[in-house]
């Protein structure tokens, strides 16, 4: 475990682009995130501290989504600001973790594919 900026970081739950392409339903087009995908991004991108804007571009949200989101994100205590940024908590961390184990025995991957809309 590492500290950067005043938050957690932590290189395994980092993915290398949270933008990556979506599963589509045969030729229905593409799915929407469900709630844990959008979780996940969101707690994906706050691991080095992001400030709402990035959180929006980064995770294709709009800002109605996103404070819903950062709201309840805060209130269960897995995302904290500090000095004006929102930063994945050590609980968070240890969700991401929870997140991939799951994920890859379900799929066989150690990262959730969020969408790209």
């Amino acid at each position: 475990m590492k500290i950067w900026q005043g938050c957690f970081f932590a290189e395994s739950c980092l993915m290398e682009s949270h933008q990556m392409s979506r599963k589509e339903i045969s030729g229905v087009g593409v799915m929407k995130r469900n709630r844990h995908e959008i979780i996940y991004d969101i707690l994906t991108i706050c691991v080095r501290g992001a400030n709402k804007t990035k959180i929006v571009y980064d995770g294709n949200l709009n800002f109605r989504t996103t404070n819903h989101y950062l709201n309840e994100l805060i209130k269960s205590q897995f995302i904290n600001i500090e000095r004006g940024e929102y930063c994945t908590t050590q609980r968070g961390i240890s969700l991401l973790e929870s997140m991939n184990q799951v994920n890859a025995k379900l799929y066989g991957s150690d990262k959730i594919q969020p969408a790209t809309s």
